[in-house]
């Protein structure tokens, strides 16, 4: 996914390959600005120019649709599938949000998708889906504002929106990154029981690696546009391959490095209109060598289903 401006050429998703499974969590973690966020926009095709996808293949199937391709399917039939079958939870409710309108009609605008319902029948089941994300007074509610909500329980309206049609892959975009911690908790648990009620799949997209080790079954760690690892969830937190992966697990505190200096990762994001020859990490890596800068490295199989893009073994 390349977003093209005069006279250079941003390449914010290059070569990422994952496949999610039926009802796996599967995470997706890495630094601001290193791509998460364009990939899931990018499998609703909610790019728009200067943003293009200019290569490469999305495939979705479930027991009724076997194996499409979701890049070139005419527009009407991916109207279909997005919100139906395939939904998201951006970012930020507060933006996602239209200010101006009831939660009620916005609920009900997706809910207008399904022509075979009446409007009784949508304002019943916008009620119940404020009821099943832990909304109280929901008939009171719906007639409310975004404004007149928590930012809590805005990201529950948001979460009841998403599930509105029943969608069997939920894209989470760091859904609890501006809520304070103890509502993080709840927003979490909640997602968590909803998938497994729901019997959905969830690319669950966040910064946060505290979050991975609760919620998901595989993770995939991306750096400047790429995946660099990919593993089940334990085997990354207890044998990380690639530098940049060992770098996010020591800069992250814990109890038995209580008053400890925590260890950052030296050096910032490169900008990706102009990425670094070779390994895009390189020039932050303690363990480059000359052979890291000559060119880019594809993920490589270090144990079954564990794969890194770095050709040391830095354990």
């Amino acid at each position: 996914m390349h977003f093209v401006a005069p006279q250079v050429i941003v390449k914010a998703v290059d070569g990422v390959s994952f496949s999610i499974r039926s009802r796996e969590t599967f995470g997706l973690v890495g630094e601001s600005g290193s791509g998460k966020t364009v990939t899931c926009r990018s499998i609703l095709r909610l790019i728009h120019p200067p943003g293009e996808i200019v290569a490469g293949s999305i495939r979705y199937q479930n027991r009724e649709l076997q194996n499409r391709e979701l890049l070139t399917m005419p527009g009407s039939d991916f109207d279909r599938i997005r919100g139906r079958e395939i939904s998201m939870i951006f970012q930020d409710p507060m933006t996602a949000l239209n200010p101006v309108l009831r939660i009620g009609n916005q609920i009900l605008e997706t809910l207008s998708k399904d022509d075979k319902a009446s409007r009784q029948e949508r304002t019943e089941r916008a009620i119940q889906l404020m009821k099943m994300v832990g909304i109280p007074a929901p008939e009171r509610r719906l007639r409310e504002f975004p404004h007149q909500f928590s930012g809590g329980m805005r990201q529950r309206v948001m979460i009841a929106i998403a599930l509105s049609r029943g969608p069997h892959l939920l894209l989470a975009d760091e859904p609890t990154t501006a809520i304070d911690v103890t509502i993080q908790d709840q927003i979490l648990k909640l997602l968590m029981r909803l998938q497994r009620e729901l019997g959905m799949s969830m690319l669950f997209v966040t910064h946060d690696l505290g979050i991975v080790a609760q919620t998901c079954d595989t993770v995939a760690v991306m750096y400047a546009g790429r995946i660099v690892e990919q593993a089940a969830t334990m085997t990354l937190f207890k044998a990380p391959h690639h530098p940049y992966t060992l770098g996010l697990i020591a800069s992250v505190p814990s109890a038995r490095s209580a008053g400890e200096r925590l260890q950052p990762i030296p050096g910032s994001p490169p900008n990706l209109a102009h990425v670094p020859e070779g390994c895009r990490f390189h020039p932050r890596c303690a363990y480059a060598s000359d052979e890291c800068r000559q060119g880019e490295f594809p993920l490589r199989e270090i144990s079954p289903e564990h794969l890194s893009a770095c050709i040391k073994d830095v354990r």
